[in-house]
């Protein structure tokens, strides 16, 4: 039975087969990007707290804990990606950065304890990128360079190479997959464990389950793509091996035949009848060799000519068929993790954990998608294997991993077996999941903010009216000055944010420089329809003294953060507990929420320690 190991402690490994992992959403770096994180804080928290700084110490304090070996983030920034986490190359780890978008998922992984491979396992050539001891120089030289600092351009260049598409890593909408070898002590890879594939997410939000479920089915299809290759590759290299045997056998036999004709030829001009007798019996003799010889030949070029036909010739010879026959491993050692921005039976978990996803699947369970839509238009299968989540099974009390036994539950979570297929249309329904513990704890604002048709409370209405009034010194309308004034109040400048460029808006439909008590409700109107429920909570909060979160009250809660693994392929040893029980309860008591002053993200960090199961001979890919 897996262990519950306590909030802040290391990801301890029983056994050399055994590999870590921490997953977190690290709020996205305000060291360039992401100003406006400040809004994010409930109140009473030092400004000092929410920037970067404060919040870095926090990650490496929490990260470097844990000692994990593969370490998944998401939401990292490409304009200082290498500054921002240069407490992690400092530490021995390589990186590989998704190549798209504003907030990202990053892979780390600890380049003493695993290395990138190919799909069969085979080494790589090195990547052209800083790693080890290299990486921190490389950071340092980024940051003293040309104006120094995140988003400098020898930053641009550095984060660039963490970024470039290489073997071993794929990138897909919104996930990023690699594949490990996972090394002893001694350095060499660690006989029989194979291919170890992971693949961090960070779905796209909200009522997008068609597209999360097309995300996670791609990034497995890209595994199964990738092992299919492997195999079609290695039938290839069999059959190549053979016909050369082949070939270099029959070769060998034709030289060992002409040399015995060139003798029976010379002794046949012998003018001793004896002698000719003794030749004529040495040639038979020889003759009779050869024959053996030249039959293991042929046998050697057949066996060739076999193994060029049903794959050694060109790469497409060996159908999809022929490789799901048994030339492709029937399970991989695979792990899904990160932000899936959805939560109870969700159309990625049941792709995960039944391997089938039908037309006729609807989601439930998850208060934040309460209408339940089509997430697919065909049946979506993935043939990976069975996956189980690491925190809906059951597991014993905390305590240190060291002392576990590997016998017990396997998987820990719903789902077994490894042949990823799915149960038929129309049969009985999923149980109930066991749900994970919340990776979010937010102020519950939606209801006070919002009327069930989604039009601003009149709670709200009240309380932005008299923000206006205060702003407006009892006026109809903010002019130029009262606006700048407005805004420098929650964006600390008049210039940026979505709120200026929404007045803006305003102004400029209205033709005047005015802006009336209409305009004002309907920038913050826009904020709650982008789901901004924290930055309005903020803005009320700076212009009036008080917002609209009462303490005490009970928090938003969500468990978007997962972690599913291949059951018939990895064992669950132990998974870490995202928050100690002191701070659970008070962020279940509704004293405070995500992010504070040691909280650095509105998420928080989930973890697993796994063993790789013994594969079968032929299985290893």
């Amino acid at each position: 039975m897996p262990v519950n190991l306590p909030a802040g402690s290391a990801l301890a490994r029983p056994c050399p087969r055994s590999v870590s992992i921490l997953s977190w959403n690290v709020l996205l770096p305000n060291s360039r990007d992401g100003w406006w994180l400040y809004k994010y804080y409930p109140p009473g928290v030092p400004a000092a707290a929410t920037r970067w700084e404060a919040r870095r110490e926090l990650l490496e304090q929490t990260i470097g804990a844990s000692q994990a070996d593969i370490v998944c983030l998401q939401e990292c920034s490409a304009l200082s990606f290498a500054s921002d986490f240069a407490f992690l190359f400092a530490a021995g780890y390589s990186a590989a950065l998704h190549g798209k978008g504003r907030m990202r998922p990053a892979t780390f992984w600890r380049s003493d304890r695993l290395r990138l491979c190919g799909a069969d396992g085979a080494e790589l050539p090195p990547a052209d990128e800083p790693h080890g001891e290299e990486a921190p120089a490389a950071v340092g030289a980024a940051e003293h360079a040309v104006g120094g600092g995140p988003g400098d351009p020898s930053e641009a260049a550095l984060v660039a190479r963490f970024e470039a598409k290489r073997p071993g890593v794929l990138h897909g909408d919104r996930t990023l997959t690699t594949s490990f070898r996972v090394r002893g002590e001694d350095g060499a890879d660690v006989p029989g464990c194979p291919p170890l594939w992971v693949t961090n997410c960070h779905l796209t939000a909200g009522p997008e389950a068609r597209r999360r479920l097309r995300q996670v089915h791609e990034a497995l299809d890209a595994i199964r793509k990738a092992r299919e290759v492997a195999a079609i590759n290695r039938a290839a290299e069999a059959a190549a091996i053979n016909k050369a045997a082949g070939a270099a056998a029959m070769s060998t036999a034709s030289e060992a035949e002409a040399m015995n004709r060139a003798g029976a030829a010379a002794i046949s001009t012998a003018s001793e009848a004896e002698t000719v007798c003794r030749a004529r019996e040495a040639v038979a003799v020889g003759r009779t060799r050869d024959t053996a010889v030249v039959f293991t030949a042929q046998a050697n070029a057949a066996a060739g000519r076999e193994g060029a036909a049903t794959g050694g010739g060109a790469a497409g010879r060996l159908t999809r068929g022929q490789v799901a026959g048994g030339s492709v491993p029937s399970r991989a050692a695979a792990v899904v993790c990160g932000d899936m921005n959805s939560q109870g039976r969700s159309a990625v978990r049941e792709l995960l954990e039944t391997g089938l996803v039908w037309p006729s699947f609807r989601e439930s369970g998850d208060p934040t998608e309460s209408e339940q839509v089509e997430v697919t238009s065909r049946a979506r299968r993935q043939e990976i294997g069975r996956f189980a989540c690491a925190y809906a099974g059951g597991a014993a009390p905390t305590g240190a991993l060291a002392g576990a036994q590997v016998g017990g539950q396997e998987g820990g979570g719903a789902g077994g077996g490894d042949d990823g297929g799915g149960g038929d249309e129309g049969g009985e329904a999923a149980p109930p999941p066991v749900l994970p513990p919340p990776t979010m704890y937010a102020a519950s604002l939606s209801a006070a903010m919002r009327s069930p048709d989604g039009s601003m409370s009149p709670a709200l209405v009240s309380a932005l009216t008299e923000c206006f009034e205060t702003l407006s010194a009892g006026g109809a309308s903010l002019d130029c000055a009262a606006t700048d004034a407005w805004l420098r109040m929650i964006n600390g400048s008049p210039d940026r944010g979505s709120e200026s460029r929404a007045a803006a808006a305003c102004r400029a439909e209205n033709g005047s420089d005015l802006l009336s008590l209409h305009d004002f409700l309907t920038v913050y109107q826009a904020e709650l329809d982008q789901g901004k429920y924290w930055g309005v909570e903020h803005d009320v909060r700076m212009m009036r003294g008080v917002g609209m979160w009462v303490e005490g009250s009970t928090p938003f809660t969500a468990t978007f953060d997962q972690l599913y693994y291949t059951a018939g392929a990895l064992r669950l040893r132990g998974v870490l507990e995202p928050v100690s029980a002191q701070r659970r309860a008070a962020l279940l008591a509704g004293s405070t929420w995500l992010p504070n002053e040691w909280a650095p993200s509105d998420h928080l960090p989930i973890g697993a320690v796994l063993t790789l199961e013994d594969i079968p001979a032929g299985e290893g890919g």
